[in-house]
């Protein structure tokens, strides 16, 4: 009896113990993020025992509010420029920058409306973009129209979203005729069709960044996390890529 309640007692304070040097780790992350991370985060909770706080928009947003003095331990960009910008201002401590994900750009219409789309050069309508301002898939999208020569002729018709998930949302609610979105969006939407998928040399390559804003011990256990292969199993389940060739880490410019 007296040896039962000793090792329930161990347990108890063992439980304590780890509640106590439990963390909770800030991630902002790109929208185009949204689904994965959050599964990655549940996850990463479970298997650690630290709690993880999401925050999820436009990767241009996310950094002025970063550098603004927003509480992040860990951001996650759809664009390497935004991770150099932070840098630059002395917002990241590791010199270091991990690409854990790929992804490809393509154009998409509502569902059924697929046999109707000719090409960009007919296009008729309303086209949404993310806003080359700040969103990284608005930028990816205006590379490639301007490598096709488009953007002139249709920059009349263009709409400016603000975050990658918000460009999926105006086609799918019909305020707009087309738009230019993540494949991994497209993919796990039902109520748009791919017409178009844009060759990687048109744009920039599109890799998704991660880097430590804060000392935090948590911050390191992510990104060692994201190595791990079920973690690269969950991001290939929501359609990005994780080749081999990505997941480095990658020096970035502080000039």
């Amino acid at each position: 009896m007296e040896a039962a309640m000793l090792t329930r007692c161990l347990s108890i304070l063992l439980i304590l113990i780890g509640s106590a040097q439990a963390e909770t780790l800030t991630v902002y992350a790109a929208a185009s993020l949204t689904g994965p991370v959050t599964t990655i985060a549940r996850q990463f909770e479970q298997d650690t025992g630290n709690r993880v706080r999401l925050s999820f928009a436009s990767s241009g947003s996310l950094v002025r509010q970063i550098d603004a003095g927003a509480p992040c331990d860990m951001f996650m960009s759809a664009s390497v420029q935004w991770v150099d910008w932070l840098r630059q201002r002395k917002q990241v401590d590791h010199a270091g920058v991990h690409c854990f994900a790929s992804n490809r750009l393509v154009m998409v219409v509502p569902h059924g409306q697929a046999s109707s789309w000719q090409s960009l050069h007919h296009m008729q309508g309303k086209l949404v973009i993310g806003d080359p301002a700040h969103v990284p898939v608005g930028q990816y999208a205006k590379q490639a129209l301007v490598r096709v020569q488009a953007w002139s002729s249709l920059e009349g018709q263009l709409v400016y979203a603000n975050n990658a998930r918000a460009v999926l949302r105006f086609v799918v609610e019909g305020q707009a005729d087309a738009g230019i979105v993540y494949a991994s969006d497209a993919e796990h939407e039902p109520r748009v069709t791919t017409v178009q998928t844009f060759d990687t040399t048109m744009h920039d390559q599109i890799g998704y960044y991660a880097v430590n804003c804060t000392s935090a011990p948590a911050g390191s256990q992510w990104m060692r996390y994201l190595r791990e292969a079920h973690v690269q199993a969950i991001l290939a389940g929501y359609g990005l890529g994780v080749d081999g060739s990505l997941a480095h880490h990658m020096a970035v410019s502080t000039s």
